[in-house]
């Protein structure tokens, strides 16, 4: 089986929980922006990389 490449950068784009933990802390709508701008840029990618079959 292979994983694509696209899937791989999507998943380490979305998955930034260890540093977010500190943002979580200081303030929980600093954390929510910056959580829904991880997501819009990972699904940019994922659509990209699917639609270029990378």
């Amino acid at each position: 089986a292979t994983i694509l490449i696209s899937v791989v950068i999507v998943n380490l784009i979305s998955q930034e929980e260890h540093k977010m933990l500190q943002l979580l802390a200081e303030s929980k709508r600093r954390f929510l922006a910056v959580k829904f701008v991880n997501i819009i840029i990972a699904s940019i990618m994922g659509i990209i990389g699917y639609l270029t079959g990378i």
